[in-house]
């Protein structure tokens, strides 16, 4: 049990005068927010995210885990499946999760079959564009990095204009966007493993700042978040992002 967080419960007692034990019971629901409001304290520009911490902030849009590397999870603003993490430099992270459910495969059918108009009436959508607008409107759309994975890199790509920058790993995309094109966003950055069928899809055309992860040959596995391990040293993202 760490000093800081025994120090803030004796505090929390004696503000509220309780007794230790009581206010060990309640002091955590508000420590979360404190936390955040003391290490965010300046006003920062995005500049990216190393692989590994890219890939962890992923897996966490899934599992709920609350600490990453110094990432903090917002829980005031955060959803079942949109995190909201704010680190001690100030940078932002809305984390939005891939495809984990039934109901997520439904979500899928309908992008699919109608694309962006109908996708966008999908619950799934409603509960990430919730999330991303109270992110901004709390800490500033310049000050958050918009990250996803499958499903939620698509999710990303539709949110994330505001944000300094957007990142998605293997985003979803379906065979429409071959001809046509997506609504890819200038401040996007997608990273995709060369096997992902996922995110198979894309206008040969369109410009933009994409990377491959070469040699991982396993269609499923080539979809996993798992395969940000191979390029341990890159950072993604605006400014340090690394061409192949």
């Amino acid at each position: 049990m760490s000093n800081q967080w025994i120090e803030y419960v004796k505090s929390y007692a004696k503000d509220n005068n309780l007794k230790y034990n009581e206010a060990l019971k309640q002091a955590g629901k508000s420590y979360g927010d404190v936390k955040i409001k003391k290490i965010h304290s300046k006003n920062f520009m995005g500049n990216g995210l190393k692989s590994l911490t890219f890939q962890k902030l992923l897996e966490a849009s899934y599992s709920g885990k609350e600490d990453v590397e110094g990432f903090i999870m917002d829980k005031s603003i955060s959803s079942s499946t949109s995190k909201v993490f704010v680190h001690q430099s100030g940078q932002v992270v809305v984390a939005h999760q891939g495809t984990a459910s039934v109901m997520d495969w439904g979500n899928n059918a309908v992008y699919a079959i109608s694309g962006d108009t109908g996708y966008k009436f999908t619950p799934r959508y409603k509960e990430a564009k919730k999330v991303q607008e109270n992110a901004e409107k709390k800490y500033g759309a310049k000050n958050i990095t918009t990250i996803g994975h499958s499903q939620g890199g698509y999710q990303a790509q539709l949110l994330g204009a505001k944000s300094h920058e957007i990142i998605t790993l293997n985003k979803a995309t379906r065979p429409q966007e071959v001809l046509y094109g997506s609504s890819k966003k200038k401040n996007q950055y997608d990273v995709r493993s060369k096997s992902d069928v996922v995110s198979l899809f894309r206008n040969p055309f369109q410009k933009g700042k994409d990377q491959t992860i070469n040699n991982i040959s396993n269609p499923l596995s080539s979809h996993s978040t798992n395969i940000l391990e191979k390029n341990k040293d890159v950072i993604y993202g605006d400014k340090n992002f690394y061409v192949n």
